[in-house]
């Protein structure tokens, strides 16, 4: 199942310095099974992203702050006073065949073949495949721990292959969840490592659009706030060539979106409305040229084997304004036409269906300058100089037409080649190796590309049941079903955001889009139908009482719903809370009280009893910030211990109380200055928690007030944004939703559970013996074998080379879990003579079930 979901805007405001506009409408469509059009608000989209990170001393974002937070990261996690939990790792979950938002393509130049191919992810990095033409690519992700994953382009060093760059951030395409960039890398030795420019760790290239080398080696950045930055030293040092002026006119002329180099070495480059062209490498550019048409963001491609033709595919509030071409370098500039979609929801005026703000790219034939694709919504060709066209694809492969992942970024061709190029999507990339035909064929090459970017996750609640939910940006709720990297099922489209299991009726599922759109499974995940109310966030707080079965919800301004009859009906009741001065971010019911739910809002943390009927609302954040709270975590079995999480930058992050509300003391600790944005008690001991974070998972094993120490826990997992973590209360499995790379699951939590067999208790010396595990739960194993051997296999097979009897020892840990257990082989002399010992005595140990108090 395939879902799409556009983002749209009619204007763009400069809201801070580093150019965060707000968006003022947008359509999307909803579930592919109605092909419904549903209404959301980029604006509100943009407005959180800003309210839940800003410094709010500042009121922008200061992501440098984010690069410190890296470097004392790695520093922790090389150090030996690292104080996070002890064990805790992480298992990729997936999903391998749903690929996430993508900016970025480059063919190596160093594989004659043209097969080694490199991606970049906007919120899970760099990727390499050595074999784009296999059906199922091997792709790799080259560093889990960059300084930072948001990665919108790549070139290649056309004088030196080996030197290739990437550059970070996105927030120059002003969608709502992009991710803030910390410049530009670099390799010299065809990708094997990569560095960090120093002259791009500032706040000039926090948003980078486009990268270009040309045959001299000179590197070309744009950016959002700093114009086109030029360097002619390898990137030691960038002079800024193009964008002038200060405030809000001068800002946006200081927004290049696309740079590009014609056949002739000349450098084309568009600032906000404008086309600039030089004919010194970059050294100087000439003032905008004349365009037919009134233009905001504006994507150029040069023909590669003519220099004086020249594409320009503009848009202007919002919508794809129009197609130019000139034919002579740029002297002159004439309208073509614009495709038309076949999908009668989109606009014949506009195929980027108001989102050309978002998704827009264009790019030239190497050998045919008529030749010519453009994307927006969906793909289209022309043959003939953007006179005429022909759809290529459609988002969900409706309209006689084939799939293709909607929301196009970037086109590239092979260089050289006419047949081979590929398009990267918020669905991943596609190639195809006809690119010459009328309708060339697409195919999806983002298998084992696991860069979904998930919203929220919720799991089955029964212990070593491997079944989970997770909402994704753009590409649906996801349904898991593996303990292992999988390909997950899309149960609903659109934009994927919260998801609950009932913990007591898990046949009972919800699923949601934007705003306040729920979909519900009553036969456990299998089928699923659309419940609709109004109100609500993009994406929208909900949490679920299990067993009570209400889910509340979001709704405007000081007020929440609650939707009372979930399993079977369509009933929501509106409740107004004055006292909340604002809209809610953040529900958490309470484990332990009935119809008790605590609310966040405009930074305060509320206790609402009676929640589902008469609310009596008590204000319980005395001494917490005026910040954005993005969580409320309460301990099972006691609503006087909670924790409250704020995401902004330049406040503490996350607060303790341990009377119900009466007074918070901030846990912050070391923790550097970054957004929060989950958090949970460790369910076998409430003194210790685990963190979401920008920079993935941080835990403590001592919650102490400001001497409290965090580490971070990111084994196995990345340096990636995660949005939410989750764990169940039978076996307390985690799982951890993250915004780039998928899912992931640790069982730091969980009791370790064993029952091993050994193929003879007693047995003869060079017969080997075979110790297997029958069910376990654990990540570390350490047999010793009671003659001097070890192992740390699971599952050993082990000859002994001297009679005896030999005391076997068995260690097996979890996390916070651990168990020795001891037992007794014999081995007798080896008689001389072949020997084939009958099954005897087999050796089965009950089965060793313990939990934190082992630890």
């Amino acid at each position: 199942m395939f879902q799409y979901s556009p983002k749209t805007t009619l204007t763009k405001v400069l809201t801070t310095c580093f150019l965060f506009f707000s968006i003022l409408s947008c359509s999307k469509i909803n579930n592919n099974l109605s092909q419904k059009e549903e209404e959301d608000g980029p604006r509100e989209t943009m407005e959180r992203d800003i309210e839940m990170m800003k410094d709010p001393a500042l009121g922008y974002v200061p992501t440098d702050r984010l690069l410190k937070a890296k470097l004392y990261k790695d520093q922790l996690m090389q150090a030996s006073t690292n104080l996070a939990l002890a064990g805790v790792n992480w298992r990729q979950l997936g999903p391998n065949n749903q690929g996430g938002r993508t900016r970025a393509i480059l063919i190596d130049a160093n594989d004659a073949t043209g097969n080694t191919v490199w991606v970049g992810s906007v919120g899970g990095g760099l990727w390499k495949t050595t074999d784009i033409t296999a059906s199922s690519p091997a792709w790799t992700p080259v560093d889990d721990f960059f300084s930072n994953l948001a990665i919108t382009s790549i070139a290649q060093d056309p004088s030196n292959p080996l030197i290739m760059y990437f550059c970070t951030g996105e927030t120059g395409y002003f969608n709502g969840d992009a991710i803030r960039g910390l410049g530009v890398w670099k390799t010299i030795n065809g990708g094997a490592s990569w560095s960090q420019l120093a002259s791009t760790n500032n706040a000039t290239f926090n948003t980078c659009t486009k990268l270009a080398v040309n045959s001299g080696g000179v590197v070309f950045v744009g950016t959002g706030a700093g114009g086109l930055q030029r360097s002619a030293n390898g990137g030691i040092t960038f002079t800024k060539v193009l964008g002038t002026g200060l405030g809000i006119t001068g800002a946006a002329n200081n927004l290049c979106y696309d740079v590009d180099i014609a056949a002739n070495g000349d450098v084309y480059a568009t600032l906000f409305g404008s086309i600039h062209k030089s004919t010194n490498a970059g050294v100087t550019f000439a003032a905008a040229q004349t365009l037919p048409i009134t233009a905001s963001r504006i994507e150029i491609a040069c023909a590669p084997n003519d220099a004086n033709y020249i594409y320009a595919l503009v848009e202007d509030a919002n919508v794809v304004n129009g197609i130019l071409q000139t034919i002579n370098g740029g002297t002159t500039w004439a309208s073509r036409s614009e495709p038309v979609d076949g999908d009668t929801g989109i606009p014949a005026g506009d195929f980027s269906r108001g989102q050309a703000w978002y998704d827009l790219t264009i790019a030239v034939d190497p050998n045919n300058k008529n030749i010519l694709f453009v994307g927006g919504v969906d793909i289209f060709k022309s043959l003939d100089g953007a006179a005429t066209w022909t759809q290529t694809t459609h988002w969900f492969g409706g309209f006689g037409f084939q799939y293709a992942h909607a929301d196009q970024h970037f086109i590239l061709y092979k260089p050289g080649s006419s047949t081979i190029a590929y398009f990267s999507n918020d669905g991943g990339i596609f190639r195809t190796k006809n690119a010459d035909a009328v309708t060339p064929d697409l195919i999806d090459k983002g298998t084992n590309y696991i860069t979904a970017q998930f919203y929220s996750c919720a799991m089955h609640p029964t212990a070593l049941t491997n079944y989970f939910l997770a909402g994704a940006q753009d590409n649906g709720s996801h349904q898991f079903t593996q303990a292992n990297v999988q390909a997950t099922t899309q149960v609903t489209g659109g934009d994927g955001a919260f998801v609950h299991i009932d913990q007591d009726q898990p046949n009972f599922q919800f699923t949601s889009y934007v705003n306040n759109n729920y979909y519900r499974s009553v036969d456990a995940g299998l089928s699923w139908n659309s419940v609709t109310t109004t109100g609500g966030s993009f994406i929208n707080p909900t949490d679920y009482d299990d067993l009570n079965n209400r889910m509340y919800v979001c709704d405007l301004s000081n007020t929440y719903k609650v939707w009372n009859d979930p399993q079977t009906g369509s009933t929501f009741n509106t409740f107004s809370v004055p006292a909340f001065g604002g809209t809610v971010t953040a529900v958490k019911v309470s484990p332990n009280t009935d119809n008790r739910v605590f609310f966040g809002a405009n930074g305060d943390v509320f206790r609402v009893d009676n929640a589902n009927t008469a609310p009596v609302a008590t204000n319980i954040s005395t001494g917490l910030p005026n910040a954005y709270l993005s969580c409320i975590e309460v301990q099972t079995g006691d609503d006087n211990h909670l924790l409250a999480c704020y995401s902004n930058y330049g406040v503490n992050s996350i607060w303790e109380s341990t009377n119900g509300g009466t007074s918070w003391t901030s846990v912050e600790g070391n923790l550097p200055d970054m957004p929060v944005r989950w958090a949970l008690f460790n369910p076998n001991n409430a003194d210790q928690a685990v963190i979401a974070t920008e920079l993935g998972v941080w835990s403590t094993d001592n919650l102490n007030g400001a001497s409290t120490v965090w580490g971070a826990s990111n084994s196995g997992l990345a340096n990636v944004r995660v949005d939410m973590l989750q764990y169940r209360t039978s076996d307390k499995l985690m799982i951890a939703a993250t915004h780039g790379r998928g899912l992931f699951s640790s069982d730091i939590f969980t009791d370790v559970t064993a029952m091993f067999t050994v193929d003879n208790t007693v047995s003869y010396k060079g017969v080997p013996l075979n110790f297997t595990s029958t069910s376990y739960r654990g990540t570390a194993w350490a047999w010793d074998f009671g003659d001097g051997n070890t192992s740390i296999a699971e599952n050993p097979a082990h000859i002994y080379t001297a009679a005896g009897q030999y005391n076997v020892t068995l260690s097996i840990n979890s996390g916070a879990s651990s168990l020795t257990k001891n037992f007794f082989i014999q081995i007798l002399p080896n008689m001389g003579t072949p020997y084939t010992l009958a099954q005897g005595g087999n050796f089965e140990s009950n089965p060793l079930d313990f939990g934190a108090d082992n630890k």
